[in-house]
């Protein structure tokens, strides 16, 4: 009887032990993630733009689950939040859903919180398309040129280009912006697109710059 006494005891010593290393290796695993989340958010980048007098215009911070974005010399904000791989909001400074991007296999679509198209953006060979229709009709085209820069057409216009000089990319046509980049990237045409409302160029062109 002492015998059998002693190895139940033995027995739920044993399953203790067990639970308490289970126990701890959850805590662990839960400390780990957590870490491992703050180093994520901590890996940020930060992308400015300027205009010619040097005055900042766009300032972005990036990391793998958020950006935030200050434009209009600070004083207007958004915030995309990157948790869906389908999809993305992006927030204005009230908090508000400003617009929805969706993806698929040739780009991405912009929507108004109540499913309407706003843009939407398509890699088709070597030309980028940004149309406010599905079937991209009357499309805004970004196209490279021969010496590896960037130029931004529509059927009316030449709108403008971007190129690089002396570790600068510059932003050329009916506006004179520039950033630090040594090799040219056709996201920044997008801004040379006026007629689109500069909140949703910015969503445009950092959708692109996410994806590239």
């Amino acid at each position: 009887m002492k015998y059998i006494f002693i190895c139940i005891l033995f027995f739920l010593c044993q399953c203790t032990g067990n639970k308490n290393l289970e126990k701890e290796k959850e805590d662990f695993l839960a400390v780990k993630r957590n870490k491992e989340n703050q180093n994520t958010e901590k890996k940020s980048k930060i992308i400015a733009i300027f205009d010619k007098e040097g005055k900042e215009v766009i300032n972005v911070d990036l990391n793998q689950r958020e950006a935030f974005i200050k434009y209009e010399k600070g004083k207007e904000t958004l915030t995309g939040q990157y948790t869906d791989t389908l999809r993305t909001q992006y927030f204005n400074g009230n908090g508000d859903v400003l617009a929805v991007v969706k993806y698929d296999e040739k780009g991405f679509s912009l929507y108004q919180p109540n499913n309407l198209l706003l843009w939407r953006m398509e890699y088709q060979e070597d030309i980028i398309k940004i149309a406010d229709n599905n079937r991209m009709r009357s499309p805004y085209e970004i196209r490279k040129s021969d010496n590896g820069n960037f130029r931004a057409f529509s059927a009316e216009k030449m709108w403008g280009d971007i190129f690089t000089k002396k570790g600068k990319m510059y932003v050329r046509g009916n506006i004179a912006w520039e950033t630090i980049g040594a090799k040219t990237n056709p996201a920044y045409c997008t801004f040379l697109f006026t007629p689109i409302a500069l909140e949703l160029r910015i969503i445009i062109w950092l959708e692109m710059l996410r994806k590239n």
